[in-house]
């Protein structure tokens, strides 16, 4: 009975949908200027999504929040889309922000879903 039941929780752990793989590929700051206490730039995000599961993927209700010293700057949506079993989607985000009243942050952060990067005031970075 032991083995059945050992047997049984294999499968289901291979069975088991795990969550997208996100790799950021690239950020980049293609505009940027600061004057009278408010900055102003666009900030670009590359990312891929995989899927490591055996079946396709969908997601939907999804978007990306860039945060600066608690503050919200900007939010957008991701459209829905599949991904077929073991395939990879690129995707780009674009923020355009105009007139940000610039404070002396604690922190940073770039958040989507359940993921975080972080920027310290320090010009650390982390992630997590």
């Amino acid at each position: 009975m032991a083995d059945v039941m050992k047997m049984l929780e294999d499968i289901r752990s291979i069975n088991a949908p795990k969550p997208p793989k996100i790799a950021v590929n690239a950020m980049q700051f293609p505009a940027l200027s600061a004057m009278n206490g408010t900055i102003n730039f666009e900030f670009f995000s590359y990312v891929t999504v995989t899927n490591p599961n055996r079946d396709e993927f969908s997601h939907y209700d999804s978007s990306l929040q860039l945060v600066y010293s608690g503050e919200p700057m900007g939010l957008v949506f991701i459209p829905v889309e599949k991904i077929g079993s073991g395939g990879s989607q690129k995707m780009s985000a674009k923020f355009d922000v105009q007139q940000y009243l610039l404070s002396t942050p604690a922190k940073s952060t770039l958040s989507g879903g359940d993921r975080e990067i972080g920027f310290e005031n320090s010009n650390n970075f982390n992630s997590g």
